[in-house]
């Protein structure tokens, strides 16, 4: 390359057209650093990979082209450092290459979503997330990383935003996680281009310098904190063997993805063992992660998951009163894979709604099928789905219908980062496919809601003050969130107790 040397490329990464994607893409399950650095059970980890056999995921070995050309004659006549060392053939992991055009200069580029015109509907250059690992960094030097490839035009980089860091030495010495860093971050026009409903289109290059703590460390960065497939598995397994929760909380399979991997449903109501009664109940049911790169929505599923099984108030009435239904995660082929935005088929599983797929949107099929049943049984009584937003601060609702502003202040009156001014409160044309729009229109469900979280965070104190979320921050979230339901459908039986109570 005249503007540098290749030192990495994910050559794993899938293609439109290969009969098997997941497969292909070589990912090994379970990246290291883990949600909240927490530490793994065997008995956990001995029931996943189990779990993974029987799906026909192998582990790759975790070796990096760079080890093949860092030492190639091009690299020693250019630059007088050795190159670090990249790898993202991990769950979630996505980075397609890596140049060095200075000593301590790197451009990337992130691997685009699978996508497959013949599949048609396609998102083509879906590229916002990234997600990968260093090694062979040196102390207190400035690395200046170029992301290239970037499709939004407008981010919440421009904003405050900062990109994440994990460091292994620093963990194991501080027991510091995953935390914002960054300088001198810049978002700007690309010089390299894209064709997109036959335009061509700029990029924007994203740019941020990270100064490491420790040498010789093993790193990696991304753009939202981290929450993987294996991560919720890792939940649900935790909920289910915990047998205060277990009472009232069953997974069970909704259906496999098209890569073979199984679609966890949740349900959650304290008659669980009568079935008669269970048809009866007015259900709710929230979803979240149809879109991989949107992280913080599984933050806050987690934490609705912990409110809802714990010993709050609200959350006993709850299970009383309604039985729950939870999709925890809806697109985990384009989670496994560190997608941005879309499955298997090379589309946005949140635009299927209307006619979904049983082989191409098996995820969006059967849920669609679980919502028309309740719904011609007169139950289905609110719907949410849970995003991520990466233009707009804080949190807040879309709706379909102006009139429904109670569930949207009530969460006000919970939550600081709630912000009133973002909500929606229509349905524009380009959404009326999605999950959001469909459940309203269709099954005549007004109370139809998608809950959005900024990928920034909120701004407190009047606007004086921008909090960056963290994955607390979106737990919690998460709990008020429940709360909020509880009053909007039960206002009879709501007392102004204060904001949530421990959740666990």
């Amino acid at each position: 390359s005249q503007d540098g040397v290749l030192v990495y490329s994910d050559c794993s990464a899938p293609h439109p057209g290969q009969s098997n994607m997941l497969e292909a893409s070589n990912r090994r399950l379970e990246s290291p650093p883990m949600p909240n650095n927490e530490r793994t059970d065997p008995a956990i980890e001995a029931r996943l990979a189990r779990r993974f056999e029987r799906q026909g995921i192998e582990e790759s070995s975790a070796h990096s082209q760079a080890d093949a050309i860092k030492d190639t004659p091009a690299h020693k006549r250019r630059f007088s450092t050795k190159p670090l060392v990249f790898e993202s053939r991990f769950e979630s992991g996505n980075l397609r290459s890596a140049v060095q055009s200075g000593d301590y200069e790197y451009k990337l580029m992130m691997r685009e979503d699978v996508c497959s015109s013949a599949c048609g509907g396609s998102v083509p250059n879906c590229t916002q997330w990234f997600y990968f690992q260093v090694k062979g960094v040196k102390q207190g030097m400035k690395y200046d990383f170029s992301i290239i490839n970037m499709i939004k035009t407008e981010s919440l980089y421009s904003h405050g935003l900062r990109p994440l860091l994990f460091s292994k030495k620093e963990e194991a010495s501080t027991g510091k996680g995953w935390h914002r860093v960054g300088e001198e971050i810049s978002y700007h026009t690309s010089e390299k281009k894209f064709v997109k409903g036959g335009q061509l289109h700029s990029f924007q290059t994203l740019r941020f310098i990270i100064v490491f703590p420790h040498d010789d460390d093993e790193c990696y960065i991304a753009s939202c904190y981290p929450y993987t497939y294996t991560d919720v598995q890792k939940h649900l397994y935790r909920l289910s063997t915990d047998n205060a929760r277990a009472a009232h909380f069953q997974s069970s399979t909704l259906c496999h993805t098209m890569a073979g991997n199984i679609c966890d449903i949740v349900t959650i109501c304290n008659c669980l063992r009568n079935a008669e009664e269970l048809r009866k109940r007015p259900a709710i049911v929230l979803t979240a992660r149809v879109h991989p790169g949107e992280t913080g929505a599984s933050y806050m599923m987690h934490g609705v998951l912990e409110y809802l099984t714990g010993l709050a108030y609200y959350a006993q009435i709850l299970r009383d009163t309604h039985v729950i239904y939870v999709v925890p995660m809806l697109n985990p082929d384009g989670v496994i894979l560190g997608n941005y935005r879309c499955n298997l088929s090379g589309q946005d599983l949140n635009r299927q709604y209307m006619e979904p797929s049983k082989d191409m949107h098996p995820e969006i099929f059967h849920l669609k099928r679980l919502l028309s049943e309740l719904a011609s049984q007169n139950r289905l009584q609110l719907f949410c789905d849970l995003h991520g937003h990466s233009s707009k601060k804080g949190v807040f609702l879309y709706s379909c219908d102006e009139a429904l502003l109670a569930l949207p202040q009530q969460f006000a009156r919970r939550s600081a980062f709630f912000s009133l001014q973002n909500c929606t409160f229509k349905v524009s044309k380009q959404k009326q496919c999605t999950g959001r729009a469909v459940v309203y229109n269709e099954f005549n469900c007004p109370n139809s809601f998608t809950c959005e979280a900024s990928f920034l965070g909120a701004d407190v104190g009047g606007g004086s003050q921008c909090v960056h979320f963290n994955g607390q921050h979106l737990k919690n979230v998460g709990a008020q969130l429940c709360e909020s339901i509880f009053e909007f459908l039960l206002p009879d039986k709501f007392q102004d107790i204060g904001a949530p109570h421990g959740w666990n």
